[in-house]
């Protein structure tokens, strides 16, 4: 079952040959064919062209392009405002060998954004050259190095580029099934840097025909330098993280999977603030996370039915006293929360039916209880949430073309704080929503889609009276 928010509109979509995602900073080989989308929702406007070739234009040698295109149009009473995201790939392979190729590879993005008003213009470009070693389909090693120019911020930087990817995979070890790999991405610009280094290792067994134990062991060091002013003053965000996941799949009957997860992550956070000086200010935070979980799958004959409960508990420690005071940090970064323990309980319920040759029925329900407390005596914010989720969808095919789909949800949440000198902000939130929809696709390459949406928001205070500014209040959107 497929969880849809937002707005009706108008969608128009041509395909030839595939449909894939629009991603900033396509590489040549991930689309092949065209993809392209308008899309209409309220007074907003979108134009989408994603497309990719891949060219043999010698036994030995592959030239491959991909671009995407994207225009977002806000319409207001009085005027247009525009936001374009473009990015262009193009690279070459040169076969040496089975195993090895030559690689060289361009690369150009462009965002350009007249929405918001701020300073958000980046303009990117990169070449490479490099190889790839790939002996066996098991193991295989991959470099590219070169330069890169980068804009933003009314700012101009040249440095170096440079990705290093290995793998080895599914190589057997007393038959236990092990598979280890090894990311490096870094930019090194004059004052700046980004990078994002990755390993991993993964062991797996398989006991009998849907019994299979899977292990996994990964840690990550990642790096985001971004300007904050014109002058060259910019913020660094490092963040390190290493943990385990270990996923167990038991088959009980025919039809009928188990699956047993759980994890353990910590992770470290901290912002510096750079300027002409040198670093200025920085915060830290650790934050240890662990999960707990238990799905159920079944299926049968014209329907399936998934049961799903999940135990999340997270602690956050922040270290905020070092540097000076009055230099700020960006508003993505702040760091204002206090030492924080919460815990999430959550349930979810989702199945399907066919109800008979051009019918089905999807219904689906989730429930969460989240528990949030700070240690800090002079802070209030300890509450409790409560959140449930109930979605229904019909979908009858009127034609092998096309369908209508009739989908209705319901969202509960109740806040609770446990001071009373919060309690005034305890409230309701009530989401009713109405969506029907016609699909039509009379061809694989062309789709269209037309629906309309009808929802009431009702928010609820629990406390009011003279003495608070707090408002019930209700809103309804068609």
């Amino acid at each position: 079952m497929t969880w849809r928010f937002g707005a009706a509109g108008f969608c128009f979509i041509m395909l030839c040959t595939s449909s894939v995602r629009p991603q900033m900073g396509l590489t040549a080989k991930n689309l092949e064919g065209s993809r392209m989308q308008f899309r209409h929702e309220l007074n907003t406007y979108l134009w989408q062209w994603d497309v990719g070739k891949r060219i043999p234009i010698h036994p030995r040698v592959d030239l491959s392009f991909a671009g995407g295109f994207r225009s977002d149009m806000l319409k207001l009473s009085t005027d247009q405002k525009w936001k374009d995201d473009q990015s262009v790939t193009v690279d070459a392979q040169y076969r040496v060998s089975a195993a090895w190729q030559l690689i060289a590879a361009a690369q150009s993005i462009s965002f350009i954004d007249r929405q918001t008003g701020l300073n958000t213009d980046i303009h990117t470009h990169n070449g490479q050259l490099g190889f790839h070693y790939k002996p066996s389909p098991q193991f295989e090693i991959k470099s590219t190095a070169g330069p890169k120019w980068d804009y933003r911020f009314d700012r101009r930087d040249y440095g170096l580029s440079y990705q290093l990817d290995g793998a080895a995979r599914e190589w057997d070890l007393s038959s236990y099934r092990n598979t280890l790999t090894l990311a490096l991405m870094e930019d090194r610009f004059r004052d700046r840097r980004n990078l994002n280094n990755a390993v991993g290792y993964q062991v797996a067994k398989a006991f009998a025909p849907g019994t299979a134990d899977t292990l996994r062991f990964f840690g990550n060091r990642r790096r985001n330098d971004n300007y904050t002013s014109v002058f060259g003053d910019f913020e660094s965000l490092r963040e390190e993280n290493k943990g385990f996941t270990n996923r167990l799949g038991y088959r009980l009957a025919d039809g009928v999977q188990m699956q047993v997860n759980s994890g353990l992550q910590f992770r470290d956070v901290e912002v510096s603030s750079y300027g002409a000086t040198g670093k200025q200010k920085s915060r830290h935070r650790s934050d240890q996370i662990a999960e707990n979980g238990l799905a159920v799958f079944a299926r049968g004959r014209g329907w399936h039915h998934l049961s799903q409960w999940t135990y999340q508990s997270l602690s956050q420690k922040y270290d905020l006293e070092s540097g000076a005071v009055s230099v700020p940090f960006s508003q993505r970064t702040a760091f204002l929360t206090p030492n924080n323990d919460s815990r999430r309980l959550s349930m979810i319920e989702e199945g399907g039916v066919r109800l008979g040759r051009a019918d089905s029925l999807f219904a689906g329900g989730a429930m969460s209880l989240f528990r949030y407390d700070t240690p800090d005596t002079g802070n209030f914010d300890d509450r409790d949430e409560w959140r449930s989720h109930v979605q229904i969808l019909y979908r009858h095919h009127c034609h092998p073309a096309l369908r209508l789909e009739i989908e209705s949800s319901v969202n509960l949440y109740h806040m609770v704080y446990l001071f009373g000198e919060r309690s005034a902000d305890n409230n309701w939130n009530r989401i009713l929503r109405l969506r029907p929809g016609l699909y039509y696709q009379p061809h694989p390459r062309l789709r269209w889609h037309q629906s309309f949406e009808v929802l009431a928001n009702y928010v609820d205070y629990d406390f009011e009276g003279g003495l608070t500014t707090t408002k019930s209040h209700v809103f309804r959107k068609f």
